[in-house]
């Protein structure tokens, strides 16, 4: 892939919900008193004249935040939804969360300049990963806020306002591997602004979506986590599945459990955990480890897959094309290798299906503490 360095996040997120929230009951105050109270949520509720007035135009003061905008609007607006949010309805707590993510993607997006200043951008990228000691980045420390000084100075105004300010108001420097870098808002927003004011399912959504994506699933198209946190992550998913079937985030929490069960038994390009998937060829130590320790887990539809897979391995190929048939040449005709074929008929037999393998785009669950769609 292209070492090239990306410039802007995309979020679009889900909808709003049609369900709603009885609004927090407020007591009386002095009509020039600012004062609050904090609800069992750790949030607080408005209790001033001033204050309703601010959550009344808080729509507009969102929409009013762009490429221009200084850090301390932004954190104006943050302060002003957290006294919002307790005593809103549902439908609106849903509206904002939306609105914020638009918000936040006009504020990183900045203005047409950086695309002239791409090449100084990509330049200043590269010094970042040298002040990192390497090419390579540990997704568990924080990359140093300046790389070299020089380059610095050559950036996009914007550019440099938002390195100088990134980790304030949310603002991060995201690293998404292969030499790439794109500004975003840190997954924790969500978690930390709306988790709290949001039901049951959509806080443990957003809060478990929050923690993982703090860091790198993938990087150079290999995994970056390990294969027992693949496994855990996926009996998570399965059991929240379980715990809130109705859930408005059920879609991708289901979408999120099939791709960690498509990790466990596949693998990626460079993080494969075999090739012909046979005891007499390569398999990955770790991998194998985790999948028979998973074949023993009860209660778990895993478990099932797993014993499958240790049994898939000590079949013969012989044997294999007689339970699992398939093709020898693919759809323009050339001949499939023994890899190509082993790959193919461990699918059928685990019944699982790629998660990249849609042509048109796809969801991206890796970056925020919400899925979106990025279309082609």
């Amino acid at each position: 892939m292209s070492k090239a360095l990306q410039y802007s996040s995309v979020f679009l997120l889900l909808g709003a919900l049609c369900a709603c929230q009885p609004k927090a009951e407020t007591p009386a105050t002095p009509k020039k008193e600012s004062a609050t109270k904090t609800t069992t949520s750790g949030q607080s509720e408005i209790t001033s004249t001033e204050e309703k007035r601010n959550c009344t135009q808080l729509s507009q003061a969102m929409t009013d935040i762009d490429a221009k905008s200084t850090v301390e609007a932004l954190d104006t607006v943050n302060t002003q939804l957290k006294q919002c949010l307790p005593q809103s309805e549902q439908a609106q707590r849903m509206a904002w969360m939306d609105a914020s993510s638009a918000m936040y993607q006009r504020f990183l997006t900045g203005d047409p300049i950086q695309l002239q200043k791409y090449e100084a951008f990509e330049q200043y990228g590269l010094s970042l990963l040298e002040a990192n000691q390497g090419n390579a980045h540990d997704p568990s420390k924080p990359f140093p806020n300046k790389g070299d000084e020089q380059l610095f100075k050559k950036l996009a105004v914007r550019d440099q306002y938002l390195l100088t300010h990134q980790g304030q108001a949310y603002i991060e420097l995201h690293y998404q591997g292969e030499g790439m870098f794109t500004f975003r808002r840190n997954p924790a927003y969500l978690k930390d602004i709306f988790a709290n004011a949001l039901p049951e399912d959509q806080r443990v959504f957003i809060t478990h979506m929050a923690e993982d994506n703090a860091t790198l699933l993938y990087n150079d198209a290999a995994i970056s986590i390990s294969w027992a946190e693949l496994v855990e992550r996926a009996l998570f998913w399965e059991s929240y599945l379980k715990k809130y079937p109705k859930s408005p985030y059920k879609t991708d929490a289901n979408r999120l459990f099939k791709e960690y069960q498509f990790l466990i038994f596949v693998g990626t390009d460079n993080s494969p955990v075999s090739d012909e998937f046979s005891t007499d060829a390569w398999i990955d130590e770790d991998a194998l480890k985790q999948i028979k320790a998973l074949a023993k887990r009860p209660n778990t539809a895993l478990a099932k897959q797993a014993q499958t897979f240790l049994k898939f391995i000590e079949t013969t190929p012989t044997a294999r094309r007689a339970q699992y048939p398939v093709t020898d040449v693919d759809q323009e005709g050339y001949e499939k290798s023994s890899i190509s074929i082993a790959h193919e008929q461990l699918r059928k037999a685990l019944n699982l299906r790629s998660p990249w393998n849609d042509e048109h785009g796809y969801r991206e669950c890796h970056e925020d503490a919400l899925c979106y769609d990025v279309r082609y």
